[in-house]
Protein backbone atom coordinates (compact mmCIF):
# COMPACT_ATOMS: atom_id res chain seq x y z
CA UNK A 1 0.00 0.00 0.00
CA UNK A 2 2.81 2.38 0.86
CA UNK A 3 4.40 1.63 -2.51
CA UNK A 4 1.18 2.60 -4.32
CA UNK A 5 0.99 5.89 -2.40
CA UNK A 6 4.64 6.67 -3.20
CA UNK A 7 4.06 5.84 -6.90
CA UNK A 8 0.96 8.08 -7.00
CA UNK A 9 2.94 10.89 -5.37
CA UNK A 10 5.75 10.51 -7.93
CA UNK A 11 3.20 10.51 -10.78
CA UNK A 12 1.58 13.70 -9.44
CA UNK A 13 4.98 15.43 -9.18
CA UNK A 14 5.88 14.33 -12.73
CA UNK A 15 2.48 15.56 -13.97
CA UNK A 16 2.95 18.98 -12.35
CA UNK A 17 6.48 19.33 -13.76
CA UNK A 18 5.25 18.29 -17.22
CA UNK A 19 2.37 20.83 -17.10
CA UNK A 20 4.79 23.61 -16.09
CA UNK A 21 7.14 22.65 -18.91
CA UNK A 22 4.31 22.79 -21.49
CA UNK A 23 3.09 26.16 -20.19
CA UNK A 24 6.61 27.62 -20.41
CA UNK A 25 7.01 26.23 -23.92
CA UNK A 26 3.69 27.82 -25.03
CA UNK A 27 4.60 31.20 -23.53
CA UNK A 28 7.90 31.23 -25.44
CA UNK A 29 5.98 30.90 -28.70
CA UNK A 30 4.04 34.11 -27.98
CA UNK A 31 7.20 36.11 -27.27
CA UNK A 32 8.45 36.52 -30.83
CA UNK A 33 10.71 39.53 -31.40
CA UNK A 34 9.02 42.66 -32.77
CA UNK A 35 9.24 43.43 -36.49
CA UNK A 36 9.16 46.80 -38.28
CA UNK A 37 5.40 46.32 -38.65
CA UNK A 38 5.14 46.42 -34.82
CA UNK A 39 7.10 49.67 -34.29
CA UNK A 40 5.14 52.73 -33.14
CA UNK A 41 6.05 56.29 -32.06
CA UNK A 42 8.26 56.24 -28.99
CA UNK A 43 10.07 53.13 -30.21
CA UNK A 44 13.80 52.88 -30.74
CA UNK A 45 15.44 51.27 -33.76
CA UNK A 46 19.11 50.68 -34.47
CA UNK A 47 20.11 50.89 -38.13
CA UNK A 48 23.65 49.86 -39.06
CA UNK A 49 24.69 50.35 -35.45
CA UNK A 50 23.18 53.85 -35.08
CA UNK A 51 20.28 54.41 -32.67
CA UNK A 52 17.19 56.42 -33.69
CA UNK A 53 14.04 57.50 -31.85
CA UNK A 54 10.76 56.84 -33.71
CA UNK A 55 8.71 60.06 -33.98
CA UNK A 56 5.88 58.84 -36.22
CA UNK A 57 4.77 55.97 -38.43
CA UNK A 58 3.15 56.57 -41.83
CA UNK A 59 1.43 54.27 -44.30
CA UNK A 60 1.43 54.84 -48.06
CA UNK A 61 -0.86 53.35 -50.69
CA UNK A 62 -0.98 53.30 -54.45
CA UNK A 63 -2.38 51.01 -57.12
CA UNK A 64 0.63 48.70 -56.83
CA UNK A 65 0.33 48.11 -53.07
CA UNK A 66 1.45 49.78 -49.87
CA UNK A 67 4.60 50.63 -48.00
CA UNK A 68 5.47 52.07 -44.61
CA UNK A 69 7.79 54.68 -43.18
CA UNK A 70 9.13 55.62 -39.77
CA UNK A 71 10.10 59.23 -39.12
CA UNK A 72 13.27 59.01 -37.03
CA UNK A 73 15.38 61.44 -35.05
CA UNK A 74 19.09 60.83 -34.65
CA UNK A 75 21.44 62.00 -31.90
CA UNK A 76 22.15 65.29 -33.66
CA UNK A 77 18.41 66.05 -34.03
CA UNK A 78 18.38 65.45 -37.80
CA UNK A 79 15.28 63.87 -39.36
CA UNK A 80 15.59 60.51 -41.12
CA UNK A 81 13.09 58.26 -42.88
CA UNK A 82 13.14 54.46 -42.69
CA UNK A 83 10.97 53.06 -45.49
CA UNK A 84 10.09 49.42 -46.04
CA UNK A 85 7.99 47.34 -48.38
CA UNK A 86 7.60 43.61 -48.75
CA UNK A 87 8.33 42.66 -52.36
CA UNK A 88 8.88 38.96 -51.88
CA UNK A 89 11.50 40.03 -49.35
CA UNK A 90 11.88 43.10 -47.18
CA UNK A 91 13.09 46.15 -49.15
CA UNK A 92 14.40 48.79 -46.68
CA UNK A 93 15.95 52.23 -47.21
CA UNK A 94 17.20 54.93 -44.83
CA UNK A 95 17.13 58.51 -46.10
CA UNK A 96 17.68 62.00 -44.69
CA UNK A 97 15.89 65.17 -45.73
CA UNK A 98 17.71 67.56 -48.06
CA UNK A 99 16.48 70.80 -49.66
CA UNK A 100 14.83 70.06 -53.01
CA UNK A 101 16.68 73.03 -54.53
CA UNK A 102 20.02 71.35 -53.74
CA UNK A 103 19.27 68.70 -56.40
CA UNK A 104 19.35 71.38 -59.11
CA UNK A 105 16.14 69.93 -60.60
CA UNK A 106 12.99 71.83 -61.50
CA UNK A 107 9.42 70.70 -62.27
CA UNK A 108 10.18 70.53 -66.01
CA UNK A 109 13.15 68.23 -65.30
CA UNK A 110 10.92 65.94 -63.26
CA UNK A 111 8.29 65.88 -66.03
CA UNK A 112 11.00 64.81 -68.48
CA UNK A 113 11.61 61.70 -66.36
CA UNK A 114 7.90 60.82 -66.59
CA UNK A 115 8.01 61.35 -70.38
CA UNK A 116 11.18 59.20 -70.59
CA UNK A 117 13.08 62.06 -72.19
CA UNK A 118 15.63 61.97 -69.36
CA UNK A 119 16.88 58.83 -67.63
CA UNK A 120 19.56 60.09 -65.21
CA UNK A 121 21.10 63.05 -63.42
CA UNK A 122 24.27 63.69 -61.45
CA UNK A 123 24.19 64.68 -57.79
CA UNK A 124 27.27 65.03 -55.63
CA UNK A 125 29.35 62.92 -58.02
CA UNK A 126 26.89 60.02 -58.22
CA UNK A 127 24.74 59.29 -61.29
CA UNK A 128 21.13 58.57 -60.30
CA UNK A 129 18.81 56.77 -62.68
CA UNK A 130 15.04 57.17 -62.84
CA UNK A 131 13.47 54.15 -61.07
CA UNK A 132 9.77 54.94 -60.64
CA UNK A 133 7.15 57.66 -60.35
CA UNK A 134 3.47 57.84 -59.62
CA UNK A 135 0.68 59.13 -57.49
CA UNK A 136 0.35 57.89 -53.94
CA UNK A 137 -1.47 58.67 -50.68
CA UNK A 138 0.02 59.13 -47.23
CA UNK A 139 -1.84 58.19 -44.04
CA UNK A 140 0.03 60.08 -41.34
CA UNK A 141 0.47 58.07 -38.13
CA UNK A 142 -1.62 55.27 -39.69
CA UNK A 143 -4.67 57.56 -39.47
CA UNK A 144 -7.77 57.42 -41.66
CA UNK A 145 -7.26 60.77 -43.45
CA UNK A 146 -5.03 60.71 -46.50
CA UNK A 147 -2.98 63.26 -48.38
CA UNK A 148 -2.20 62.83 -52.08
CA UNK A 149 1.25 63.43 -53.55
CA UNK A 150 3.28 62.59 -56.63
CA UNK A 151 6.70 60.97 -56.29
CA UNK A 152 9.87 60.30 -58.28
CA UNK A 153 12.40 57.70 -57.10
CA UNK A 154 15.98 57.46 -58.32
CA UNK A 155 18.81 55.04 -57.56
CA UNK A 156 22.40 54.58 -58.63
CA UNK A 157 23.59 51.85 -60.99
CA UNK A 158 24.63 49.57 -58.11
CA UNK A 159 21.17 49.86 -56.50
CA UNK A 160 22.75 51.12 -53.28
CA UNK A 161 22.01 54.86 -53.13
CA UNK A 162 18.56 56.44 -53.46
CA UNK A 163 16.99 59.86 -53.89
CA UNK A 164 13.25 60.36 -53.37
CA UNK A 165 11.35 63.47 -54.48
CA UNK A 166 7.72 64.26 -53.60
CA UNK A 167 5.38 67.01 -54.81
CA UNK A 168 2.57 67.47 -52.29
CA UNK A 169 -0.97 68.57 -53.14
CA UNK A 170 -0.12 72.14 -52.07
CA UNK A 171 2.67 72.29 -54.65
CA UNK A 172 5.59 71.94 -52.20
CA UNK A 173 8.54 69.74 -53.18
CA UNK A 174 10.50 67.63 -50.70
CA UNK A 175 13.59 65.50 -51.23
CA UNK A 176 15.50 62.87 -49.30
CA UNK A 177 18.77 61.05 -49.99
CA UNK A 178 20.14 57.84 -48.55
CA UNK A 179 20.76 54.18 -49.25
CA UNK A 180 19.23 50.74 -49.19
CA UNK A 181 19.76 48.84 -45.95
CA UNK A 182 19.79 45.09 -45.41
CA UNK A 183 16.91 43.88 -43.23
CA UNK A 184 19.50 42.21 -40.97
CA UNK A 185 21.05 45.66 -40.34
CA UNK A 186 17.86 46.90 -38.62
CA UNK A 187 17.37 45.98 -34.94
CA UNK A 188 14.35 46.97 -32.88
CA UNK A 189 15.38 47.99 -29.40
CA UNK A 190 11.84 49.01 -28.39
CA UNK A 191 8.59 48.77 -30.37
CA UNK A 192 7.17 51.87 -28.63
CA UNK A 193 3.66 52.68 -27.47
CA UNK A 194 0.50 51.48 -29.20
CA UNK A 195 -1.34 54.63 -28.08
Amino acid sequence: MELIIVLLGVLVVIGVIWALFLRKKDSNIDESPPTLDDVKPGGVVVVQGVEYLVEQRNRYTEAGGEWFELKLTGDEGRTYWLDWQDRGGLNVSLTAEIPFASLDLNPDDLASFDDEETVSFDFDGVIYYFAASGESHMYENDGSEREAFYYWNFEDEEHENVINVARWSGGDYEAAIGSYVGASEVDIYSAGSSE
